[in-house]
């Protein structure tokens, strides 16, 4: 990264660095984006390829920049996703991007009165939706008031990202009906059961871990995931959850199935972003998050079929 050419081999090289969500990786791209030798190409792509390893830029958008346009790919803008980098490397992507979470409520309550406000409520629905995958289950005490959010479509947002992260259906009889039309008791009901149980895992899991709530999660829909989900008979479990109609339940099949098998495969692409478009306003195009989807399905079928047939150190050299 920092004594490469300049050329397209360095461009996917920042790009390639996306699906291991590893900040640490942050670093030497921003260093290199912010060498002034650097080409404009490969800044913007080291850049926003950040952003996506962080999930979105973790910059605050609005309070400290109220008075001007914030560029992503300024000096200015670079150093604060540094510090933001060099933060997640020592507790968790998914943290830094609670505090950003925790950011835009403390901006809701001073300027919610505002007159033409609901660019900021789309903005912060995006935002929750980018926890995603990275949801770090501890942050329950920064991630709670944004569960009983006044605005709807940020409750269904966190709810949703609870959904994914611990394999649960909180929604319950919500599920599918319209977020407009959703009342403060159903919300505040809903949002108080999915709190005290989150509360309540924390507490038999302090360190946060997702995999006993995720098996879990599998043993109540019906899978017989054993305790050493590596198994032969938990990886054929996973391998038929692929088929399942739920979302959050094939999510985190894929999910395990990097876990064993150490793979990146990013998620996002199937079940949240969809593609990598840089572009301003990112609206997947087509069927992308349905073909990305279809493509790990093929994958994992064709691997875990084979896998009875061979020794398990030829299963853990198959790589991408």
């Amino acid at each position: 990264m920092k004594h490469g050419d300049e050329g397209p081999q360095l461009w996917f090289a920042g790009l390639v660095l996306i699906p291991f969500h590893d900040a640490a990786t942050a670093r030497p791209l921003l260093e290199r984006a912010l060498d002034r030798r650097t080409s404009p190409d490969i800044r913007g792509c080291f850049s926003r390829s950040v952003y996506r390893l962080l999930n979105g830029p973790p910059v605050k958008w609005y309070g400290e920049h109220d008075d001007k346009e914030l560029d992503p790919d300024s000096d200015e803008a670079l150093q604060q996703v540094l510090k933001d980098a060099d933060d997640a490397t020592k507790s968790s992507i998914g943290h830094v991007q609670a505090r950003v979470v925790q950011d835009y409520m403390e901006y809701w309550s001073k300027h919610s009165k505002d007159e033409d406000f609901g660019f900021f409520v789309e903005a912060f629905t995006q935002q929750t939706s980018k926890l995603g995958s990275f949801l770090d289950l501890r942050d329950e005490p920064l991630l709670e008031p944004a569960l009983t959010f006044p605005a709807n479509w940020v409750f269904a947002s966190m709810m949703a990202n609870l959904d994914y992260a611990l394999n649960r259906d909180f929604l319950g009889k919500l599920m599918g009906k319209p977020v407009d039309d959703l009342t403060p008791k159903e919300t505040e009901r809903a949002s108080k059961a999915a709190d005290a149980w989150w509360q309540k895992y924390l507490r038999e899991h302090p360190d946060g871990d997702w995999r006993p709530a995720v098996i879990a999660g599998f043993r109540d829909a019906g899978y017989k995931i054993e305790k050493d989900y590596g198994s032969s008979r938990s990886r054929q479990e996973l391998l038929r959850a692929l088929d399942d109609r739920e979302p959050r339940i094939r999510y985190n099949a894929y999910r395990l199935l990097n876990e064993i098998y150490k793979t990146h495969f990013d998620l996002d692409l199937a079940f949240f972003g969809g593609s990598y478009d840089f572009a301003v306003v990112e609206i997947p195009r087509g069927n992308y998050m349905a073909d990305n989807e279809a493509r790990l399905k093929k994958y994992w079928q064709k691997r875990l079929g084979q896998s009875d047939s061979r020794s398990s150190t030829k299963i853990g050299c198959i790589h991408l």
